[in-house]
């Protein structure tokens, strides 16, 4: 498994908890007042993706990650927004003399 920077805590029902490896975490949603990630899981399909409680993320260094990753998409979202390009735009040259 590594040194351990990757992984999640999982208690089945009367189980004693399984730890599996996470590939990354995909995306974050509040259901209840509590915060959960879709985990994708190392050497497993899209299929079994889950959504995880907080709690279950052992290794809070994937939370920080996804969450910079997060923010930083949202800023260039906003960015495209302020300047959207356009095919037009990207033909047009203007020239100035400076003399």
């Amino acid at each position: 498994m590594g040194d351990g920077a990757d992984v999640v805590g999982l208690r089945p029902e009367g189980g004693d908890p399984t730890v599996y490896t996470v590939e990354k975490i995909l995306k974050k949603r509040k259901r209840q007042g509590f915060t959960e990630y879709l985990v994708k899981w190392k050497n497993y399909t899209s299929k079994w993706n889950t959504w995880e409680p907080e709690e279950n993320i052992l290794d809070k260094q994937l939370i920080l990650a996804f969450e910079e990753n997060d923010q930083s998409e949202v800023r260039q979202m906003r960015l495209r927004q302020r300047y959207p390009s356009s095919s037009e735009d990207a033909d047009y040259t203007e020239t100035v003399d400076f003399s």
